[in-house]
């Protein structure tokens, strides 16, 4: 996508200049190798954000086959491949009006949007929109070992519902419940997390886990939940059992007062999204390529005020319940984790408290 930033007066001509954008792209020569150095050295400098490298290896092995599979910075293959005619013909076959979403955000009027968008982007051919077809989801584990490293990256994801499902709201209701941890932040390493349950893995979390992220990402048809960790050698059991456990919790000793903190944080995280104009119009964009349509921030908080404990348990039983996760490890892993093992910690989540 394009962002344009304009005084309220130049909004028609803004539009004016996406939809020359969109119908007639620059492409010479010059141009495209300038980009092609610029995107290998973001490729390059990418290989050392260990947590973007996980997700997409769990990307890769959850989605195997499909476009979803696929990093979205590309692979050195592909970037060395690139030519004019091909960046030709790939404008070509996406620029079409199924695939294009305008998002005019600011003090303008809407009549005049209308009138400048109907008046320079009606010569865009309709075209066929853009479709992610046959997206099907497989566990599966990989395991990339380099001792070098010394610390152990590890994420554990399950299949999660599209973007705008009711039970998406839930998954990161869950997230919030379970927390994070960083040991870098010092005296705030453990925000969110449930003091007596990291109490009780305290001498394992200080002496071999240096970090937990949970995550959740939502596309338009599918979705992909978990956790990423870091740990040393030989740690990677232990701190998913800590992490199963908390799951456990959640399920099956989640209080009203738990839900209400998550929806409390769920709430500050969606304003964070939509903190600038820019972020408010980049989520418009998301949600229009994605459910054809903007979500309205008074009905976003309507679904949050909705959530409930037993609809959060549903939707655990749904996507966590003895499924079969992904997860990736990348680094000093020799005691590599079991794949049964994590399948029956993710079991033992809907086994009652003994």
């Amino acid at each position: 996508g394009t962002l344009f930033h304009s005084p309220k007066q130049h909004v028609a001509d803004s539009i004016a200049l996406l939809a020359d954008m969109a119908r007639n792209p620059v492409l010479n020569k010059a141009d495209i190798e300038v980009e092609r150095t610029s995107s290998l050295r973001n490729l390059d400098a990418a290989q050392y954000d260990l947590e973007r490298v996980i997700k997409d290896y769990m990307h890769d092995i959850a989605f195997q086959g499909t476009g979803m599979s696929l990093s979205p910075l590309g692979n050195t293959e592909g970037l060395t491949s690139i030519t004019q005619e091909s960046l030709q013909q790939f404008a070509s076959d996406v620029t079409v009006g199924e695939n294009l979403c305008l998002a005019v955000v600011g003090d303008v009027d809407h009549a005049q949007v209308m009138e400048a968008a109907e008046k320079h982007l009606q010569s865009i051919p309709a075209g066929d929109a853009f479709e992610q077809s046959n997206i099907r989801y497989s566990g599966a584990h990989v395991n990339v070992r380099d001792d070098d490293m010394g610390l152990c990256y590890t994420g554990i994801g399950f299949e999660a519902p599209a973007y705008g499902n009711a039970d998406s709201l839930a998954l990161d209701a869950v997230r919030h419940m379970t927390g994070s941890y960083d040991r870098s932040f010092g005296s705030d390493a453990r925000h969110g997390l449930n003091r007596a349950a990291y109490e009780s893995h305290n001498w394992e979390m200080n002496s071999h886990c240096f970090a937990i992220i949970p995550f959740s990402n939502y596309y338009s048809n599918v979705g992909l939940f978990g956790n990423f960790f870091i740990t040393s050698n030989g740690s990677q059991e232990a701190t998913f059992s800590y992490i199963s456990q908390e799951w456990h919790r959640v399920r099956h000793r989640c209080r009203d007062a738990d839900v209400e903190r998550a929806k409390c944080d769920m709430k500050v995280e969606l304003s964070k999204q939509t903190d600038s104009p820019t972020a408010q119009v980049e989520l418009m964009g998301k949600q229009m390529m994605t459910i054809g349509r903007v979500i309205p921030a008074h009905e976003m908080d309507q679904r949050i005020d909705n959530l409930h404990a037993a609809f959060i348990r549903s939707a655990m039983d749904e996507y966590m319940y003895d499924t079969d996760p992904v997860y990736a490890e990348v680094g000093s892993c020799e005691t590599e984790l079991d794949y049964l093992v994590v399948k029956r910690m993710l079991y033992f989540t809907d086994c009652p408290d003994s």
